[in-house]
């Protein structure tokens, strides 16, 4: 029996287009047909060796008093572990998902959550990428760490909606997102931004 080790990040590319993010470590087992042996569930794993913060940062009830009642049952924090990125950058993920049954093989419930990234640029000329490919048609925020920018998204081609607040911070940014049901109106872009930056205000930034 042999087993073969893939690993798939998900970066703030993804983050930009307002899809899932985080990181999982597949391990895949298999065997010859003619053992004809039971298959093995796939296991996933965190990687939780290095830890950059993602879950160290807020205080859950601060989540809670700005979030209201969308957060009522907030769970977690849920630890995705570190992403290995493309040119030495690395991330880490930390979900609060909103509704129960959250574990690190459903992704601690993304698409219902309140989750934060922390991601660790290996240069300046990567944050500069990021910060030129996300400045359209995004709303600049002022007062945050050495900047920031706000925008929401709520694309036919998802069930979800999503609010999100990047704050730049020398070679780090922090990504705070909200997902929530499409059919969910307890929140909407203008009340989203206010408690994204409400909750990032929350921060002290190095």
């Amino acid at each position: 029996m042999s087993k073969k080790v893939i690993i798939i990040s998900v970066a703030s590319v993804i983050l930009i287009a307002g899809a899932v993010f985080g990181a999982l470590y597949f391990i895949k087992k298999s065997s010859t047909p003619s053992e004809q042996a039971p298959v093995a569930e796939a296991k996933t794993t965190p990687d939780l060796s290095v830890n950059f913060g993602a879950c160290d940062l807020l205080n859950k009830e601060t989540i809670k008093t700005a979030l209201g009642a969308v957060a009522k049952d907030l769970q977690g924090p849920g630890d995705m572990g570190r992403a290995f990125l493309k040119g030495g950058d690395q991330s880490q993920v930390c979900v609060y998902s909103f509704v129960g049954d959250a574990n690190f093989d459903n992704n601690f419930n993304q698409t219902n959550s309140f989750n934060v990234e922390v991601f660790v640029h290996a240069s300046q000329s990567s944050i500069d990428t990021l910060k030129t490919a996300v400045s359209d048609g995004k709303t600049v925020v002022t007062g945050i760490g050495d900047g920031a920018v706000y925008y929401s998204r709520a694309d036919q081609a998802v069930t979800y909606q999503s609010f999100t607040l990047i704050v730049y911070s020398g070679l780090k940014h922090y990504t705070y997102n909200i997902s929530i049901p499409k059919s969910d109106t307890r929140l909407n872009a203008d009340s989203a931004r206010t408690a994204l930056e409400s909750i990032a205000k929350s921060v002290t930034y190095k």
